[in-house]
C-alpha cells in the first residue's frame, strides 16, 4: 500500500568532480539513529515538512535493528557507500495525494549559469513496497523550502528522471 525508496548514495558535482553535496552518503552522524523518522541524526540533511524520512546507519542496534544496514525493518539493502543511507515514502495508496516525504541539503556552493553539473543518485526499492517509481525529481531552491504537515510540495523539479523503465 505504499511506496518506500532507500536514497543510498547522492551527488552532485562539477564536471570537474568537485562534490557540492555535503555528506552525500549520510555518512557524518550527528546520532546514531534509533528508530525511523530520524534523517536529522545524518549531518547537514534536514526534513522540510512534517513527515518522517528515515536515517538508516550501520551504528544502529536497538529497536530490533529497525534502522540498521543492512538488514532493518523494510528489508536488506546495503548502502552503496560507507554505512549510511536515507529512506523515505514517494506514494502512499492510501493518502495518494497528501502524503510524501522529502529530504533536503543546503549545497556547499551556489550554482552558476551556464556551467555544467553532473548529478547522479542512487535508488533503491524497499522489500516491503508494493509499488515503484517511474520518475524522481530534484528541485533547486534558492532558499530552504518547508511546510507544514506532510503533503505534497507543489514545485517543478528541474531535475526529473523520465526513465521508461520503473525504477526498482
Amino acid at each position: 500500500k505504499h511506496l518506500f525508496v532507500f536514497i543510498i548514495f547522492f551527488l552532485f558535482s562539477l564536471v570537474k568532480a568537485q562534490n557540492l553535496v555535503p555528506n552525500p552518503s549520510f555518512e557524518d552522524t550527528i546520532h546514531c539513529p534509533t528508530t525511523i523518522g530520524q534523517l536529522s541524526y545524518s549531518q547537514f540533511w534536514v526534513i522540510p515538512s512534517q513527515a518522517t524520512p528515515d536515517y538508516f546507519n550501520v551504528c544502529s542496534t536497538v529497536n530490533g535493528n529497525a534502522v540498521h544496514t543492512p538488514n532493518n525493518g523494510f528489508g536488506n539493502q546495503a548502502p552503496h557507500l560507507g554505512n549510511a543511507y536515507a529512506g523515505f515514502y514517494a506514494f502512499n495508496k492510501v493518502f495518494p495525494d497528501t502524503f510524501r516525504e522529502y529530504i533536503q541539503t543546503s549545497l556547499t556552493t551556489s550554482l552558476t549559469a551556464n556551467h555544467k553539473y553532473l548529478v547522479s543518485f542512487y535508488l533503491s526499492l524497499s522489500e516491503v513496497s508494493e509499488y515503484a517509481l517511474s520518475c524522481v525529481g530534484i528541485y533547486f531552491s534558492t532558499n530552504p523550502i518547508s511546510k507544514s504537515g506532510a503533503g505534497v510540495f507543489n514545485f517543478t523539479p528541474q531535475i526529473l528522471n523520465k526513465s521508461s523503465n520503473m525504477l526498482s
